[in-house]
């Protein structure tokens, strides 16, 4: 007789159902960051710019090479010393300055910068402004030094070529001279020579702000490094140039 094979009853294995947890706040978070950036794509900004926008030129139409190495002086003026005196030609190269002709009759307010010094190049309008207001109690001298930062380019300075570091006076003064057009300043504009004893003397480089009393000493010395600020050489001369001081006989 044929027997026949009964199936063998099979059974049924538990299936666990996968437990999954969800950090609210880093979802929420998610979301918020991903409706933002395809709801309003222009104010989403990445944290951090490529290397493909750093070269690209800034708002201003120029580009802005790396600050150039081995420039930094070492810095000894203190408030009370003795102003290191100087002669130093305009940038037209038409007179000579002399620091201490204007000893005891007004302060003189020293500024150094160059033009590829990014803070210097969009503060010096500042600048330019407070010599209107006080230049009648104040002397004013921009010093045009080294650059800040050699390799960089900039529209209407240098037919907007690149801007090498200076080594010679005419080189300096032709820099100094285009940059005066061209941010149409009316202060007087020095240009340290060659030997760049007067950037050494004050530590200018990349920029400085530094006054001079009536006494022909040290008044008001910016930090070394800082960021240019006019505002602080504005509060220095309201406060100290209410009265004019006699001439000198």
């Amino acid at each position: 007789m044929n027997q026949q094979i009964k199936p063998i009853p099979m059974k049924p294995i538990p299936m666990k159902t996968p437990v999954f947890t969800i950090n609210r706040r880093a979802f929420a978070g998610r979301l918020a960051s991903a409706l933002a950036a395809s709801v309003f794509p222009s104010l989403w900004l990445p944290r951090a710019a490529s290397a493909a926008d750093r070269k690209k030129p800034r708002s201003d139409g120029a580009f802005n090479a790396k600050p150039a190495k081995g420039e930094w002086q070492r810095d000894t003026l203190k408030v009370g010393d003795a102003a290191p005196d100087f002669t130093l030609p305009d940038a037209a190269g038409r007179t000579q300055f002399t620091l201490s002709s204007s000893w005891g009759r007004k302060p003189v307010v020293l500024i150094f910068g160059s033009c590829t010094c990014p803070p210097f190049r969009r503060q010096v309008g500042e600048m330019e402004q407070i010599y209107q207001t006080y230049k009648d109690k104040a002397g004013f001298a921009l010093v045009y030094i080294r650059e800040a930062h050699p390799g960089s380019r900039i529209p209407g300075i240098n037919a907007g070529e690149t801007i090498n570091q200076t080594e010679t006076l005419a080189g300096r003064m032709k820099l100094a001279a285009e940059f005066a057009r061209e941010l149409k300043l009316t202060l007087p504009v020095l240009v340290d020579k060659e030997d760049n004893k007067v950037n050494a003397a004050y530590a200018g480089w990349p920029n400085r702000l530094v006054v001079v009393g009536v006494d022909g000493k040290l008044a008001y010395v910016e930090k070394q490094g800082a960021s240019f600020m006019p505002s602080a050489t504005a509060e220095w001369l309201k406060q100290n140039t209410a009265t004019t001081a006699p001439a000198a006989r």
